[in-house]
């Protein structure tokens, strides 16, 4: 019986230990699959799976382990513009500038090396100076890799370099000394090969004969999309000689055939849209004269096309050109002829032209013209659905240029502070040239109205991207901006003065 009974009990407490067991099991694996739809990655927001240990994926923990390390050798970009420092640069003196970068950061020369690509025994060398190193690709080794603004070594920005090319190793065999080397341009001379446009089909029909138009181009103003995506990141000053090769090319095609009648709108406006990106990027490098006769082919262009669109868009450099000419009444007069012309045009662009036009009348110091104009331009702004696929050389434009174009025309009537506050936070979202061109203004504006210390936080916060740009435009915006801190006090105004003429090669007393 006892025997019986243990048995029974033992039985017993197994069932009832059994069922225990799968009712905390079941519990279990309920609370788990609740666990595991809760449970989500930190980093990304992917569920996590119910093997994951941790509150970060898989992935997320690979790409951040094949993630780039941050640079070792980090320098806010006012070091390069020290006197020692830009002169370094502006000269190739490798020792000089490897020496005070590494007193400042206390780098290694193996740290040195690692971050420049370059073994340990070629920076000691340049280090000591026992080796030139005049060649571009030690100098893009050093200047890319510890960060340096390429335009003080007189190398092209990082966008622009596949426009480049390397002359030669002139100088490459150094004596050790860097006494002689003079500044390098590499961004005079273009690569043109593959980038003129094959406008015209070739025929096997008798010379004179009609041919046909083989473009691949669904537009006219496509065949300079690629230079106005450069110009807006970078400026257009180092696309003048892309953009004339092109219409050269362009030419001397028209010259060998005879194009059927259907086919010449189209050419024409081809050859105006190149013609006017070519006049575009004379004004960003700041030759108006050539600009101003490329926009008159321009507008001729646009004559044989019937096209009115490339007319409202020469007449929109135009006036540009003009102002910058110091001619406000031709300035008036292009922006109007613009209007009149385009009356059936797109509100945008009309709102665009109006601008220009109340600019033209700012310049000529007429306060009440200038905000009936642009009043008229807000208004055409707000009727504007918005073009689907703007052209690229339209793109910039927005409700944030609209701001800006108002701001400049507060300066032209000396009203600061007003320019100061339309542009305080107006920039973010612009393309980059517009972006650095705006925030120079704004800064330029806050020291003519009184508040120099905000303006020189301004100045600093746009110099990385400063020093990415090609233009004439933003030029001569530094220039006048470093004017304006001679009257602003404190060493603070006078550094920042001598990096603002530096970055623009000019010496500090200019």
């Amino acid at each position: 019986m006892i025997t019986l009974r243990n048995h029974i009990s033992t039985a017993s407490e197994t069932a009832v230990g059994d069922a225990a067991m799968n009712s905390w099991g079941a519990a279990d694996r309920e609370g788990h699959n609740m666990s595991t739809t809760k449970r989500t990655c930190t980093r990304c927001g992917t569920p996590l799976s119910r093997y994951t240990q941790g509150e970060i994926c898989g992935p997320c923990i690979t790409a951040a382990r094949l993630a780039p390390k941050p640079p070792e050798i980090q320098l806010p970009v006012e070091f390069w513009f020290s006197d020692p420092i830009s002169r370094a640069l502006a000269r190739w003196d490798w020792s000089t500038l490897l020496v005070a970068v590494h007193n400042h950061t206390k780098a290694t020369q193996s740290a040195i090396a690692s971050q420049t690509g370059m073994s340990q025994g070629s920076i000691s060398r340049l280090m000591a100076g026992r080796s030139g190193g005049q060649t571009i690709e030690t100098a893009l080794k050093i200047v890319d890799g510890l960060g340096a603004p390429r335009t003080l070594a007189g190398l092209t920005p990082k966008g622009l370099s596949h426009l480049s090319e390397d002359r030669g190793d002139q100088g490459s065999q150094g004596t050790g000394t860097a006494n002689h080397v003079n500044r390098r341009e590499f961004s005079t001379k273009l690569v043109l090969a593959g980038l003129t446009i094959p406008l015209i089909g070739r025929s096997a029909s008798t010379s004179g004969a009609d041919v046909d138009i083989v473009t691949g181009l669904d537009r006219p103003a496509d065949a300079v999309a690629d230079l106005y995506a450069l110009d807006a990141k970078h400026g257009g000053a180092a696309l003048v000689e892309l953009a004339e090769a092109r219409l050269s090319s362009l030419l001397a095609q028209l010259r060998q055939v005879t194009l059927k009648p259907s086919d010449e709108p189209f050419v024409y406006s081809v050859v105006g849209q190149v013609t006017t990106a070519a006049a575009w990027f004379a004004y960003e490098r700041g030759d108006l004269d050539r600009a101003e006769n490329l926009l008159k082919d321009g507008l001729y262009a646009a004559h044989c096309a019937s096209d009115v669109g490339l007319r409202l868009q020469v007449l929109n450099i135009l006036a540009m050109v003009s102002r910058s000419l110091n001619h406000p009444a031709k300035a008036v007069a292009a922006a109007q002829g613009a209007i009149d012309a385009g009356s059936r045009a797109d509100p945008q662009l009309r709102a665009l032209l109006s601008m220009r036009l109340s600019l033209g009348h700012a310049r000529l110091r007429d306060a009440h013209a200038y905000e009936r104009f642009k009043g008229e331009a807000w208004d055409l702004l707000g009727m504007s659905t918005g073009q689907t696929d703007p052209s690229e050389w339209f793109r910039f434009f927005g409700e944030e240029e609209m701001h800006g174009l108002e701001a400049i025309g507060q300066t032209f009537l000396g009203r600061h502070a007003e320019a100061a506050d339309l542009l305080e936070d107006t920039t973010a979202s612009m393309p980059p040239r517009n972006r650095a061109y705006y925030r120079l203004t704004h800064a330029e504006a806050l020291a003519r109205s009184g508040n120099g210390k905000h303006a020189i936080d301004v100045f600093h916060e746009n110099l990385p991207l400063l020093t990415q740009m090609t233009s004439a435009r933003i030029t001569d915006k530094v220039r006048d901006f470093a004017g304006t801190l001679r009257t602003v006090p404190g060493d603070d105004a006078f550094q920042t003065r001598r990096i603002a003429l530096s970055l623009i090669g000019e010496p500090p007393h200019a």
